[in-house]
């Protein structure tokens, strides 16, 4: 697998759970009663949109800085959270975020260790004489 192809898979799945977090929050409205549950339920959709636009910022900075390992974080939290919620609510939009994030964090994990090689074996490529 070639970083040009994880970078074009990245983009396609953080398309997605930004689509997935726009639709969430959609299902909100007309909003008829406004409680402390439509307030979670808003906050969790805009979780799932900047968890998006992190995995988009990953796709162009992820050698250059800390922003990958961050992700990564995120991605690790928001799968636990989905995972979580399965105990609570066990219906399709919770397999379809668990299945998300896995994919998303597995890809970045590999997508960060490509470049570490990558990065590595530059490295003794310069100390060569």
């Amino acid at each position: 697998m070639t970083l040009t192809t994880l970078r074009r898979s990245r983009r396609v799945l953080a398309t997605i759970i930004i689509l997935f977090g726009l639709i969430h929050i959609s299902f909100v409205f007309p909003v008829i009663t406004f409680n402390i549950s439509m307030l979670w339920f808003i906050g969790s959709g805009f979780m799932l949109v900047f968890s998006g636009f992190l995995n988009l910022a990953v796709v162009q900075y992820c050698a250059k800085s800390l922003v990958g390992y961050l992700t990564l974080v995120s991605n690790i939290i928001c799968l636990g959270l989905f995972i979580l919620s399965l105990w609570v609510i066990r219906e399709p939009q919770v397999y379809i975020g668990i299945a998300l994030f896995f994919v998303a964090t597995v890809i970045l994990v590999a997508a960060l260790v490509l470049m570490e090689t990558r990065k590595y074996a530059d490295d003794t490529q310069e100390d060569r004489p």
